[in-house]
């Protein structure tokens, strides 16, 4: 009965972990369209930033400088956004490999200011 009881146990926590990797992984697709869209944007921001300091090269306008600085700044926005969610793909990603970390320097007695690397073990040679 035992033996029962812990296979179903660990098929409903293979279950439980299959849904949230989906909607994590819709979460990541979701981040990837975001950062595309912002991308684009920031593209399309840079361009008309672009033309506006051409036109106030040529004309002096004061209206065209301030237009360019404020479209750069929404460039300078959209690139500081995407800076920001692939940052966050990075920890949404990594998140289980931290709390091992963890474990590992305990189980060592490191502090989290001494150094840390996992080494392979030496294979034999045949």
């Amino acid at each position: 009965m035992r033996k029962a009881m812990r296979l179903l146990a660990e098929l409903v926590g293979v279950f439980v972990c299959g849904v949230i990797g989906f909607f994590v992984g819709l979460i990541l697709a979701a981040g990837a369209v975001l950062a595309w869209l912002l991308g684009c944007a920031s593209a399309l921001f840079l361009l008309v930033a672009l033309a506006e300091s051409a036109w106030w090269m040529h004309t002096h306008s004061h209206h065209a400088a301030v237009t360019a600085l404020g479209y750069y700044a929404y460039t300078a926005g959209a690139i500081g956004l995407i800076s920001v969610l692939f940052w966050l793909k990075d920890r949404l990603v990594g998140w289980p490999n931290v709390g091992r970390g963890r474990v590992v320097r305990h189980r060592m007695s490191l502090t989290p200011d001494e150094a840390f690397e996992v080494t392979a073990a030496p294979q034999s040679s045949l």
